[in-house]
């Protein structure tokens, strides 16, 4: 698999529609569900300033009986406030990208873009696994 380049060709629909929205295997979530993992206790003293901060949302409700779909678009820029003095460890590591929580019992991811770009690669753009999704650095 070929990740996105900086040139990103327009998304062809009918094959997004063909092969569905990108989700979270059946049995992984069913095995997070059924082995969930242990909450850890996190120190305020233990936070570190993010890597990234999202300067603007702007989100679209499409509210239906049983289902609500939402549209949300982030503006993700580098925090510029970080000021570590030479200390790496003082500051969130962006080697792994951007680092989004959710709960895929209640949230279903139906499509994503970056810059744009709707041909991402899964694995290789972003990795969606149980609770997480994690946007790779470009």
């Amino acid at each position: 698999k070929k990740a996105r380049t900086d040139q990103c060709p327009p998304a062809d629909k009918s094959d997004a529609a063909a092969s569905g929205p990108p989700a979270l295997n059946a049995a992984i979530a069913a095995a997070a569900k059924a082995n969930p993992p242990i909450p850890k206790e996190v120190f305020r003293k233990d936070y570190k300033p993010l890597v990234y901060v999202i300067s603007k949302v702007s989100m679209v409700f499409k509210i239906h009986e049983g289902k609500t779909t939402v549209e949300s678009v982030l503006t993700v820029v580098k925090n510029d406030k970080i000021q570590n003095n030479g200390d790496v460890a003082a500051v969130s590591d962006d080697t792994e990208g951007l680092i989004l929580d959710g709960d895929e019992q209640f949230v279903k991811l139906l499509s994503l873009s970056l810059d744009g770009c709707d041909a991402l690669v899964p694995d290789a753009d972003y990795v969606l696994s149980p609770g997480k999704l994690v946007i790779s650095p470009s």
